[in-house]
């Protein structure tokens, strides 16, 4: 008997496990492996074993190591970040399908950078929990932002900042992806497990601006040691001043893209009298959103709370919605897995710690593809 049809005798508990945790029918699951439906449900019994290929494959669907599926208990899989999308009073609902998948794909590309990392004889960079105690926003954020306003000052669209700030970020140790989510449900989220990498993920269906501010806001969690899934806009909608974890990432986000001191300086030099005028300006120079600005200049005390609440709906308006679908193949990948990530598994697959079919997994593309990605990652 060959290998590839040696039959394999799995746990069939993990296999259905496996396949329900990805929210994969045992339809699909059966026509990936290239049987029909009886045979598929045979082995999730446990009345018989699929072959070592067609294990494979189905590893591959529902994004297991294939030695998974021969242990003897179904593994723990981690706790879901903390929810802090909904106010305290009302009860927490679950996360859709698209938005549990999202989590699901996120944590598979933290244990994979995690792994590789590890493989390669190399240690990634804790993020240390940060004390804020005894200082300001403002003073923490003046001792841990190396980014020199002017250097901010000099780009010109939200999509450069956008690129900017996630290199920022990732050459911290953060491994960043953005991964489409249902976007009136997740914003953003980010990941912190030990012994790998932390993680945080924004939603490719947000515009440019909103994927910003919420990189910053799960930095803020990131630092607290207190992942979470959010909706930071949400809490500034509702004006609920309850949470104040969420409360105080978006200060931490607001005053980090726009630092005080700058702020108050173009405040002071512009001749504008009009406040919605001078909103649109500064969002301009600091290349973030009217939503940023506001809240600023909301907690500088420059505007009072029911003008904040008016120009907050007044701006809601404006919004546009982001269409993410379609554009270039690469630069899709690129934008979804990160440069952090891209760069991990080119180097193991040119080092020889994994296989090029390992690589073209992991990247989710095929070979025809593969040289095209790496000229991409040095140009």
């Amino acid at each position: 008997m060959t290998a590839t049809a040696y039959k394999a005798p799995i746990n069939p508990d993990i296999l259905r496990w496996a396949r329900e945790s990805i929210f994969v029918d045992i339809e699909k699951a059966a026509k990936t492996a290239s049987v029909n439906t009886e045979i598929y449900k045979k082995w999730e019994h446990g009345d018989d074993f699929p072959t070592i290929s067609r294990l494979r494959k189905l590893s591959n669907l529902f994004k297991r190591p294939l030695p998974i599926f021969f242990m003897p208990h179904i593994p723990e899989s981690p706790p879901i970040p903390k929810d802090f999308r909904k106010p305290i009073t009302e009860l927490e609902h679950p996360l859709t399908k698209d938005s549990l998948m999202a989590v699901r794909k996120a944590r598979w590309y933290q244990s994979t950078a995690g792994t590789l990392i590890n493989d390669l004889g190399k240690s990634f960079q804790p993020i240390e929990k940060y004390d804020f105690t005894g200082k300001s926003i403002e003073q923490s954020i003046e001792e841990m932002r190396t980014l020199d306003i002017d250097t901010q000052f000099l780009w010109e669209t939200n999509w450069e900042a956008l690129k900017n700030w996630r290199q920022y970020l990732e050459d911290l140790g953060i491994f960043v992806f953005q991964i489409s989510m249902p976007i009136d449900e997740i914003r953003g989220f980010s990941l912190i497990r030990e012994n790998y990498p932390p993680a945080i993920v924004i939603n490719s269906k947000d515009s440019p601006n909103g994927r910003i501010f919420t990189l910053f806001h799960e930095y803020c969690h990131i630092l607290l040691h207190e992942a979470g899934i959010c909706v930071p806009e949400e809490i500034e909608s509702r004006g609920d001043r309850h949470n104040e974890t969420e409360q105080f990432c978006n200060e931490f986000a607001g005053n980090f893209l726009v630092p005080t001191e700058p702020l108050k300086k173009l405040i002071k030099a512009s001749g504008h009298l009009d406040t919605v005028a001078l909103i649109d300006e500064l969002a301009r120079k600091f290349v973030v959103s009217n939503f940023v600005i506001l809240r600023r200049l909301y907690s500088l005390g420059r505007i009072d709370y029911r003008s904040y609440q008016r120009m907050f709906i007044e701006f809601q308006k404006r919004v546009k919605t982001f269409d993410s679908s379609g554009g270039d193949f690469y630069r899709n990948k690129f934008a979804e897995k990160g440069n952090k990530f891209i760069s991990l598994v080119v180097e193991a697959e040119s080092g020889e710690t994994i296989t090029t079919s390992k690589a073209l997994e992991y990247l989710g593309i095929k070979l025809k593809h593969y040289n095209r990605i790496v000229d991409m990652l040095f140009q």
